[in-house]
Protein backbone atom coordinates (compact mmCIF):
# COMPACT_ATOMS: atom_id res chain seq x y z
CA UNK A 1 0.00 0.00 0.00
CA UNK A 2 1.72 3.71 -0.73
CA UNK A 3 1.28 6.41 1.41
CA UNK A 4 -2.39 7.55 2.10
CA UNK A 5 -1.52 11.30 1.87
CA UNK A 6 -1.08 10.86 -1.67
CA UNK A 7 -2.98 11.73 -4.95
CA UNK A 8 -3.80 8.99 -7.71
CA UNK A 9 -2.63 9.69 -11.17
CA UNK A 10 -4.42 6.67 -13.57
CA UNK A 11 -5.19 5.41 -16.95
CA UNK A 12 -8.07 3.87 -18.03
CA UNK A 13 -8.56 1.95 -21.59
CA UNK A 14 -12.45 1.72 -21.25
CA UNK A 15 -12.97 5.43 -20.10
CA UNK A 16 -11.69 6.94 -22.22
CA UNK A 17 -13.64 6.22 -25.84
CA UNK A 18 -12.47 8.62 -28.26
CA UNK A 19 -15.38 8.12 -30.61
CA UNK A 20 -15.24 12.04 -31.81
CA UNK A 21 -15.41 15.30 -30.60
CA UNK A 22 -16.49 19.10 -31.91
CA UNK A 23 -16.60 22.25 -30.87
CA UNK A 24 -17.10 26.05 -32.36
CA UNK A 25 -14.66 28.82 -32.00
CA UNK A 26 -15.30 32.55 -32.56
CA UNK A 27 -12.37 34.64 -32.78
CA UNK A 28 -12.57 38.59 -31.63
CA UNK A 29 -12.65 40.73 -34.18
CA UNK A 30 -10.40 44.00 -35.53
CA UNK A 31 -10.67 47.32 -33.71
CA UNK A 32 -13.02 49.88 -33.28
CA UNK A 33 -12.86 52.64 -36.32
CA UNK A 34 -9.81 54.75 -35.52
CA UNK A 35 -8.03 51.65 -33.89
CA UNK A 36 -9.30 53.26 -30.27
CA UNK A 37 -11.15 50.15 -29.87
CA UNK A 38 -9.29 47.41 -29.79
CA UNK A 39 -9.75 43.57 -30.62
CA UNK A 40 -13.68 42.67 -28.26
CA UNK A 41 -12.39 39.17 -26.01
CA UNK A 42 -13.19 35.72 -27.91
CA UNK A 43 -16.31 34.53 -27.50
CA UNK A 44 -16.85 31.38 -25.05
CA UNK A 45 -15.65 28.15 -26.46
CA UNK A 46 -19.70 25.99 -26.96
CA UNK A 47 -18.11 22.18 -26.48
CA UNK A 48 -20.46 19.42 -26.71
CA UNK A 49 -20.01 16.24 -25.14
CA UNK A 50 -21.90 12.80 -24.78
CA UNK A 51 -21.34 11.37 -21.41
CA UNK A 52 -22.00 7.14 -20.86
CA UNK A 53 -21.44 4.01 -18.69
CA UNK A 54 -19.14 1.62 -20.51
CA UNK A 55 -18.87 -2.01 -18.56
CA UNK A 56 -18.15 -4.90 -20.42
CA UNK A 57 -17.86 -7.31 -17.29
CA UNK A 58 -21.08 -6.16 -16.33
CA UNK A 59 -24.39 -9.17 -16.68
CA UNK A 60 -25.87 -8.00 -19.26
CA UNK A 61 -22.36 -5.55 -20.26
CA UNK A 62 -23.72 -2.11 -20.36
CA UNK A 63 -22.15 -0.43 -23.27
CA UNK A 64 -22.34 2.79 -23.98
CA UNK A 65 -25.09 3.78 -21.69
CA UNK A 66 -26.11 7.55 -21.62
CA UNK A 67 -26.00 8.78 -18.25
CA UNK A 68 -28.22 11.70 -17.18
CA UNK A 69 -27.33 13.87 -14.26
CA UNK A 70 -23.87 14.05 -14.89
CA UNK A 71 -22.37 17.72 -13.59
CA UNK A 72 -19.70 19.20 -15.84
CA UNK A 73 -18.10 22.29 -15.02
CA UNK A 74 -15.58 24.40 -16.13
CA UNK A 75 -12.13 23.48 -14.39
CA UNK A 76 -12.01 25.52 -10.82
CA UNK A 77 -15.11 27.51 -11.81
CA UNK A 78 -18.41 27.60 -11.19
CA UNK A 79 -19.85 27.80 -14.50
CA UNK A 80 -21.42 24.55 -14.35
CA UNK A 81 -24.16 22.15 -17.17
CA UNK A 82 -26.35 18.87 -16.72
CA UNK A 83 -26.15 16.25 -19.22
CA UNK A 84 -29.52 15.07 -20.33
CA UNK A 85 -31.51 11.96 -21.21
CA UNK A 86 -29.48 11.16 -23.80
CA UNK A 87 -26.22 12.23 -21.77
CA UNK A 88 -25.22 15.32 -23.69
CA UNK A 89 -23.95 18.36 -22.36
CA UNK A 90 -22.63 21.44 -23.31
CA UNK A 91 -20.41 23.29 -21.69
CA UNK A 92 -18.63 26.57 -22.81
CA UNK A 93 -15.18 26.99 -22.18
CA UNK A 94 -12.86 30.43 -22.16
CA UNK A 95 -11.24 30.84 -25.29
CA UNK A 96 -7.21 31.25 -25.99
CA UNK A 97 -6.41 29.78 -22.34
CA UNK A 98 -4.72 26.96 -20.57
CA UNK A 99 -8.42 25.52 -18.83
CA UNK A 100 -10.12 22.35 -18.86
CA UNK A 101 -13.70 21.21 -17.39
CA UNK A 102 -14.38 17.82 -15.23
CA UNK A 103 -17.56 15.61 -14.97
CA UNK A 104 -19.11 14.47 -11.92
CA UNK A 105 -21.59 11.73 -11.20
CA UNK A 106 -22.75 10.09 -8.02
CA UNK A 107 -21.82 6.55 -8.24
CA UNK A 108 -19.22 6.58 -10.80
CA UNK A 109 -15.18 8.09 -10.42
CA UNK A 110 -14.45 11.63 -12.11
CA UNK A 111 -13.01 13.33 -15.15
CA UNK A 112 -10.68 15.94 -15.08
CA UNK A 113 -10.10 16.84 -18.71
CA UNK A 114 -7.23 19.76 -19.55
CA UNK A 115 -7.75 21.83 -22.40
CA UNK A 116 -5.99 24.80 -24.66
CA UNK A 117 -8.57 26.43 -26.59
CA UNK A 118 -6.79 27.71 -29.11
CA UNK A 119 -7.27 27.41 -33.00
CA UNK A 120 -6.97 23.77 -32.78
CA UNK A 121 -9.23 22.95 -30.45
CA UNK A 122 -11.97 20.37 -31.57
CA UNK A 123 -11.64 20.44 -35.12
CA UNK A 124 -13.87 17.45 -35.84
CA UNK A 125 -17.06 18.91 -37.25
CA UNK A 126 -20.41 19.06 -34.81
CA UNK A 127 -19.86 15.55 -32.99
CA UNK A 128 -19.57 15.69 -29.30
CA UNK A 129 -16.53 14.10 -27.83
CA UNK A 130 -17.67 11.11 -25.77
CA UNK A 131 -16.50 10.41 -22.69
CA UNK A 132 -17.23 7.09 -20.79
CA UNK A 133 -17.67 6.67 -16.90
CA UNK A 134 -16.74 3.67 -14.93
CA UNK A 135 -18.46 2.74 -12.00
CA UNK A 136 -16.55 2.89 -8.65
CA UNK A 137 -17.03 -0.76 -8.45
CA UNK A 138 -15.19 -1.29 -11.71
CA UNK A 139 -12.51 1.45 -10.11
CA UNK A 140 -12.19 -0.06 -6.80
CA UNK A 141 -11.01 -3.49 -8.58
CA UNK A 142 -8.28 -1.30 -10.57
CA UNK A 143 -7.26 0.23 -7.39
CA UNK A 144 -6.64 -3.25 -5.98
CA UNK A 145 -4.57 -4.01 -9.03
CA UNK A 146 -3.11 -1.05 -8.33
CA UNK A 147 -2.13 -1.40 -4.83
CA UNK A 148 -3.77 2.04 -3.88
CA UNK A 149 -7.08 2.89 -1.46
CA UNK A 150 -10.30 3.44 -3.69
CA UNK A 151 -11.74 5.76 -3.46
CA UNK A 152 -9.04 7.55 -4.12
CA UNK A 153 -7.23 9.80 -1.37
CA UNK A 154 -5.91 12.32 -4.24
CA UNK A 155 -6.52 13.28 -8.00
CA UNK A 156 -6.58 11.06 -10.73
CA UNK A 157 -4.89 11.24 -14.19
CA UNK A 158 -4.38 9.16 -17.68
CA UNK A 159 -2.15 9.01 -19.81
CA UNK A 160 -2.95 8.16 -23.99
CA UNK A 161 -0.34 7.83 -26.64
CA UNK A 162 -1.13 7.28 -30.36
CA UNK A 163 0.17 4.01 -32.12
CA UNK A 164 2.50 2.45 -32.29
CA UNK A 165 3.22 2.93 -28.97
CA UNK A 166 5.35 -0.38 -27.76
CA UNK A 167 8.07 0.67 -25.75
CA UNK A 168 6.64 4.23 -24.46
CA UNK A 169 6.98 5.95 -21.45
CA UNK A 170 5.94 8.25 -19.30
CA UNK A 171 8.16 10.47 -17.32
CA UNK A 172 7.73 12.76 -14.32
CA UNK A 173 9.92 15.87 -14.55
CA UNK A 174 10.76 19.53 -13.34
CA UNK A 175 10.72 20.91 -9.45
CA UNK A 176 7.36 18.24 -8.42
CA UNK A 177 8.19 15.19 -9.70
CA UNK A 178 9.28 13.83 -6.55
CA UNK A 179 5.45 14.34 -6.19
CA UNK A 180 5.05 12.00 -8.21
CA UNK A 181 4.21 8.15 -7.32
CA UNK A 182 5.05 5.06 -8.73
CA UNK A 183 4.44 4.16 -12.39
CA UNK A 184 2.09 1.43 -13.90
CA UNK A 185 1.38 0.54 -17.89
CA UNK A 186 -1.12 -1.18 -19.58
CA UNK A 187 -0.89 -4.71 -19.64
CA UNK A 188 -2.52 -5.77 -23.40
CA UNK A 189 -2.80 -9.08 -23.61
CA UNK A 190 -4.90 -9.28 -20.13
CA UNK A 191 -6.11 -5.43 -20.67
CA UNK A 192 -5.23 -4.74 -16.78
CA UNK A 193 -2.58 -2.87 -15.66
CA UNK A 194 0.51 -3.29 -13.71
CA UNK A 195 3.02 -1.85 -11.52
CA UNK A 196 6.10 -4.30 -12.63
CA UNK A 197 5.79 -2.98 -16.22
CA UNK A 198 8.10 0.21 -17.11
CA UNK A 199 6.96 0.58 -20.35
CA UNK A 200 4.00 0.46 -22.55
CA UNK A 201 3.48 -3.38 -24.55
CA UNK A 202 0.95 -2.43 -27.03
CA UNK A 203 1.48 -2.29 -30.78
CA UNK A 204 0.03 -2.63 -34.12
CA UNK A 205 3.06 -5.51 -34.99
CA UNK A 206 1.09 -8.00 -32.38
CA UNK A 207 -2.06 -7.10 -33.70
CA UNK A 208 -2.84 -5.64 -30.23
CA UNK A 209 -4.72 -2.89 -29.32
CA UNK A 210 -2.86 0.66 -30.75
CA UNK A 211 -2.85 2.59 -27.90
CA UNK A 212 -0.12 3.21 -25.58
CA UNK A 213 -1.33 3.83 -22.06
CA UNK A 214 0.45 4.71 -18.40
CA UNK A 215 0.00 6.76 -15.62
CA UNK A 216 0.94 7.27 -11.94
CA UNK A 217 -0.59 6.46 -8.84
CA UNK A 218 -0.71 8.36 -5.39
CA UNK A 219 0.55 11.91 -6.84
CA UNK A 220 0.49 15.27 -4.95
CA UNK A 221 -2.45 17.80 -6.32
CA UNK A 222 -1.21 20.45 -8.29
CA UNK A 223 -0.12 20.85 -11.97
CA UNK A 224 2.27 18.61 -13.29
CA UNK A 225 4.68 17.97 -15.89
CA UNK A 226 5.64 14.98 -17.36
CA UNK A 227 8.04 13.76 -20.61
CA UNK A 228 7.65 11.48 -23.64
CA UNK A 229 10.30 9.00 -24.05
CA UNK A 230 11.07 5.77 -26.22
CA UNK A 231 11.81 5.43 -29.82
CA UNK A 232 9.50 8.55 -30.92
CA UNK A 233 9.89 12.38 -32.01
CA UNK A 234 8.12 15.46 -32.59
CA UNK A 235 5.26 14.53 -29.78
CA UNK A 236 3.02 16.84 -28.58
CA UNK A 237 -0.37 17.17 -26.66
CA UNK A 238 -3.98 16.76 -28.80
CA UNK A 239 -6.92 18.91 -27.54
CA UNK A 240 -6.20 16.98 -23.96
CA UNK A 241 -3.73 18.37 -21.96
CA UNK A 242 -1.19 21.54 -21.77
CA UNK A 243 1.92 22.22 -23.73
CA UNK A 244 5.00 21.57 -21.44
CA UNK A 245 8.55 23.21 -21.77
CA UNK A 246 10.38 21.64 -24.38
CA UNK A 247 9.54 19.24 -27.05
CA UNK A 248 7.95 15.49 -26.09
CA UNK A 249 6.76 17.14 -22.72
CA UNK A 250 3.51 17.94 -21.55
CA UNK A 251 1.73 19.24 -18.30
CA UNK A 252 -1.88 18.21 -16.67
CA UNK A 253 -3.48 19.66 -13.42
CA UNK A 254 -4.03 16.85 -11.11
CA UNK A 255 -7.13 17.75 -8.37
CA UNK A 256 -8.10 15.61 -5.53
CA UNK A 257 -10.58 13.07 -6.07
CA UNK A 258 -10.50 13.38 -9.82
CA UNK A 259 -8.65 11.20 -12.94
CA UNK A 260 -6.92 13.74 -15.37
CA UNK A 261 -7.02 12.81 -18.89
CA UNK A 262 -3.89 13.63 -21.38
CA UNK A 263 -3.29 12.83 -24.88
CA UNK A 264 -0.60 13.13 -26.85
CA UNK A 265 0.25 12.10 -30.65
CA UNK A 266 3.78 12.02 -32.43
CA UNK A 267 5.11 12.54 -35.96
CA UNK A 268 5.01 8.70 -36.52
CA UNK A 269 1.37 8.64 -35.17
CA UNK A 270 -1.37 7.57 -37.92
Amino acid sequence: MFPPFRSFLVCLTAVASLLGCGASETLGGDGGEGGHGGAPDPQPLSTPLSIFEYDPFATPPRLYVPIQGARVCELDSDNCVTSDTDGNAVIDLPARQETGFTIEKEGYGSWLYANVTDENFFQYGDRPYTIALMSNEQLAVIANDLQTPYPWQGGVALFQRWYPTVGVKFVPVGPTADLVGPAFYLAVAAMTYRLELNATTSGLETGEMPLGQGGFVEVEPGVHQFELTGDMEGCYVTSWGWPGDAPNRFRIPVREGYRTYGSIRCEDSY
